[in-house]
C-alpha cells in the first residue's frame, strides 16, 4: 500500500491521480473485506479517495500502449513493484525519460533498488521485523514479538515517496528537468528508530521493548487507573513538577532517585510502581479532569 498511500497524498493536495490497476481482479485491496460499502472495500476506497482509474493488461501490446500514451503526458509516474519488473515490461526510467525528460519517476520497494536484498519482496510486517521495529515493541522477555498495529512501514514509504516527489518537482520548475526518486519500506522501518538508534549507537545496547514507556524519559508511559488505562507523559522538567503536585506527591520533586530525568531513568521501575499505585485510586475520568485543570498532559 506505500505506491497507493504517496498517490493518494498527492491527490489529496489536488494532484489529477490516474490508478492503474490490472483488468483480471484489479487492485489486491478490492478483496480487503469485510468491511464494505455497498460491496466496495471500505480499504480499497480509504487509499484510493479523490484518484481516476483504469485497467491495463500490461503484459499485452495493447495495454502497454495505453499506458505509454499516459506517461508521455505525466508529471509523475509512482511504481510498488520489485526492482527490474518495470524495465521487464519495457516501462523503466530510462526508456521512458527518453520521451518524457521531466518525468519524476518514483519507485517504492522492498528494500531498495540496490544491495543484497533487492530482489526480495516486501510486505509492511517483514520490513517491520528487518528494521528493528518489532524488537522494540510488546513487553519484553518472554513475550512474542509484536508489530506496530498500523501499517507504519507502508505509510511512512507512501510519505517518504511523496516528499521525494515534491522536492524533485520543486527541482523540476528550475531545470526543467525530472529525476529518479526512490523509497523502500525497509528505509522507512529504520527512520521511525530515532530514540532507539540513539541509545544503541551511544551504548551498544538496544533498550528493547518497553511496552507503552519510552526509551529516554519518564515518567511517559501508560498507568492503570480504577477502571481503566491513562497515558501520562512528564517528559520534561516542567511537566514533571506539575504531574508530581496534580497527584499529589509533591515530594518527589526533592526525592535524589528522581529529581533530573538521568535520576528517573535509573530508577525507572520504582517510579512507575509509585505512581501506578496512585493512579489506581481514581478513575480514568477523574484522573483527566485533574490532568487538564492542572495543565498535566494525558490522555
Amino acid at each position: 500500500m506505500a505506491g497507493p498511500t504517496c498517490g493518494r497524498m498527492l491527490a489529496d493536495m489536488g494532484a489529477d491521480v490516474i490508478k492503474v490497476e490490472p483488468v483480471t481482479e484489479g487492485d489486491a485491496t478490492r478483496g480487503f473485506r469485510p468491511p464494505d460499502l455497498d460491496g466496495e472495500s471500505a480499504a480499497f476506497m480509504m487509499l484510493n479517495r479523490n484518484k481516476r482509474g483504469v485497467a491495463l493488461d500490461l503484459k499485452s501490446e495493447g495495454g502497454l500502449e495505453v499506458a505509454r500514451r499516459l506517461i508521455v503526458r505525466a508529471d509523475v509516474l509512482i511504481e510498488n513493484h520489485r526492482p527490474g519488473t518495470m524495465e521487464r515490461l519495457g516501462l523503466g526510467y530510462d526508456l521512458l525519460s527518453e520521451t518524457n525528460p521531466g518525468l519524476i519517476y518514483c519507485e517504492i520497494s522492498g528494500f531498495g533498488r540496490t544491495g543484497p536484498m533487492a530482489h526480495l519482496g516486501g510486505f509492511d510486517l517483514i520490513s517491520q521485523g528487518y528494521s528493528g521495529i518489532m524488537s522494540v515493541t510488546g513487553e519484553g522477555e518472554g513475550r512474542p514479538p509484536v508489530k506496530c498495529a498500523p501499517p507504519l512501514t507502508d505509510i511512512t514509504a507512501g510519505i517518504l515517496a511523496a516528499m521525494g516527489i515534491l522536492a524533485a518537482y520543486i527541482e523540476r520548475l528550475d531545470t526543467g528537468k525530472g529525476q529518479r526518486v526512490d523509497t523502500s519500506l525497509f528505509e522507512a522501518g529504520v527512520i521511525q528508530s530515532f530514540w532507539q538508534a540513539a541509545v544503541t549507537l551511544a551504548t551498544g545496547v538496544s533498550p528493547g521493548p518497553l511496552g507503552s514507556a519510552h526509551p529516554l524519559t519518564a515518567p511517559y508511559q501508560a498507568f492503570e487507573t480504577s477502571d481503566g488505562w491513562i497515558t501520562v507523559g512528564g517528559s520534561n522538567q516542567e511537566t514533571w513538577h506539575r504531574l508530581i503536585e496534580i497527584v499529589e506527591l509533591p515530594d518527589l520533586a526533592e526525592d535524589p532517585r528522581f529529581r533530573e530525568n538521568a535520576d528517573r531513568m535509573q530508577h525507572v521501575d520504582e517510579l512507575a510502581s509509585m505512581l501506578g499505585e496512585r493512579f489506581k485510586i481514581r478513575s480514568t475520568a477523574e484522573w483527566l479532569a485533574l490532568l487538564e485543570e492542572g495543565g498535566g498532559p494525558a490522555g
